[in-house]
């Protein structure tokens, strides 16, 4: 009997043939009946590559396919791949604070050097206020008076509106305090201007606001450029962090090993779990994939099982379209999780542009 005959004897021998999965779902539920036919498959597999060792290397190579590995197809044990789009990213930010009545002097606690800080030449100095009294509204920038350490006059000090951190995400304008909150304010100098040289200092500081001045105690400002003031505006709160769902899931592609542009690019996704716990699914994560810079998509998981078993796998399949773009010259492909809390795990596998 010659290697071919052995071969097909082999594999047509109804004891070690597969019957089809019904869906991804009883897949996974039926892993381990699965494992143990895999066994049987792996047994006979060996014996056929026992004899095809021992047969002459021209035989072997004759039955070599010439044609280059094709794409991954997906087998019934792997998810079918659905674009759907990721859901609206929430901007995390609450409704805005309706405005109060204008807050009063007598009402407000002395202010403070919450902290500074400097960037790009430039030292960026946060004061703060807060309200002893019922909730109220500081909305307009302070005026800043100031002695002029040099000349020992006093006088109200030109200053420009200053735009620092006005579109963080982190603060809420006008500045609408409660009991016990704090409002804040950037007062912004430099010492690039004049090519830094005879720089004003002042000392004395006191911002003008509520019917009155408020001195800040040890405030001392020396710039050669002109002083900038910001509006009032209040500190959100942090979000909750929320808790990492995927940092001990295991992810690994199944990719060709080339791809042409203008075509998709399948390849499949899979999804292993180490630990003696499932892993949620739901509700179903998003994802990116990218091949170089001008390959790329993002989406959600076609979430036919609802999560992955304790030291299982799921196979997800994918397809990315091939950008024509022949600048970019990529040479891997990279798939991961996104919108997840923690270090959401990602992989990577080498495939060229063919």
């Amino acid at each position: 009997m010659n290697l071919e005959e052995d071969l097909r004897r082999t594999l047509s021998d109804q004891r070690v043939a597969l019957p089809g999965w019904p869906d991804p779902v009883t897949r996974v539920r039926d892993g381990i009946r699965r494992r143990r036919r895999r066994a049987i498959i792996v047994a006979a597999i060996a014996a056929v590559a026992a004899i095809a060792i021992g047969t002459p290397t021209a035989l072997r190579l004759a039955a070599a396919p010439s044609s280059p590995p094709a794409e991954p197809v997906p087998s019934p044990s792997v998810i079918p791949f659905v674009a759907i789009p990721t859901p609206a990213a929430a901007t995390g930010s609450p409704s805005p604070r309706p405005t109060a009545a204008p807050c009063s002097s007598n009402q407000l606690g002395p202010p403070t050097t919450a902290w500074s800080e400097g960037a790009a030449g430039h030292l960026f100095t946060t004061i703060e206020v807060r309200n002893t009294g019922p909730r109220c509204t500081l909305a307009r920038a302070p005026s800043l008076v100031a002695t002029d350490k040099k000349t020992n006059r006093r006088a109200t000090v030109p200053a420009l509106p200053a735009n620092y951190g006005v579109d963080s995400e982190g603060r809420e304008y006008p500045a609408t305090i409660d009991p016990g909150e704090g409002a804040r304010i950037e007062i912004v100098t430099a010492m690039g201007c004049d090519g830094g040289a005879n720089p004003a200092i002042y000392i004395d500081i006191a911002l003008g606001y509520a019917g009155g001045e408020h001195r800040v105690a040890g405030l001392e400002l020396e710039t050669t450029c002109q002083i900038q003031v910001g509006r009032w505006y209040r500190e959100l709160p942090a979000a909750p962090t929320p808790t990492p769902r995927f940092g001990t899931l295991l992810v690994s592609l199944e990719a060709p090993e080339s791809v042409r542009a203008g075509t998709n690019a399948t390849f499949v996704v899979v999804l292993t779990n180490p630990t003696g716990e499932p892993i949620s699914l739901d509700p179903c994560p998003s994802y990116a994939m990218n091949f170089g810079k001008f390959s790329y998509a993002y989406g959600r998981l076609n979430c036919l099982v609802d999560q992955i078993p304790p030291h299982g796998s799921v196979r997800f399949a994918m397809v990315l379209p091939i950008s024509t773009n022949s600048v970019d010259k990529p040479d891997h492909l990279t798939w991961g999780f996104v919108n997840e809390s923690g270090d959401a795990p990602y992989a990577a596998a080498p495939v060229r542009l063919g």
